[in-house]
């Protein structure tokens, strides 16, 4: 389709908990604001949409999850996609500050981040 662009967007963050508190935080946050697609054990990820709003972006904000156990610490790393129409722009980057808000207020990682302010 002529006019659709995609944006991306990424970032990593490090928390103090198992692997499997993160993955359930994320699992819980992730369905408070979009949907759920694949959850792999196996490999560490979660693949879901984000919720973009009526006026959002073509598809909704695509989220890929990676979980992984970082010395004593768990890395998170987050990856955002989404198709851009004539009117919208910033799509991947709004999903993944929902996305991280969303996270921010699970209890089960409060106080668990390892990043600086």
């Amino acid at each position: 389709m002529a006019g659709i662009r995609e944006s991306q967007a990424s970032g990593s963050y490090e928390y103090n908990a198992e692997p499997a508190v993160v993955a359930g935080a994320c699992q819980s946050a992730l369905a408070r604001i979009g949907k759920i697609k694949d959850v792999s054990r196996e490999t560490g990820t979660i693949n879901g949409v984000v919720d973009l709003g009526w006026f959002g972006n073509i598809g909704g904000g695509k989220i890929l999850l990676r979980i992984s156990r970082k010395g004593e610490a768990t890395e998170l790393t987050v990856q955002t996609s989404s198709g851009e129409g004539p009117l919208t722009s910033g799509g991947a980057q709004n999903a993944l500050t929902k996305f991280m808000k969303a996270l921010g207020e699970e209890k089960a990682l409060s106080g668990k981040s390892v990043g600086g302010w």
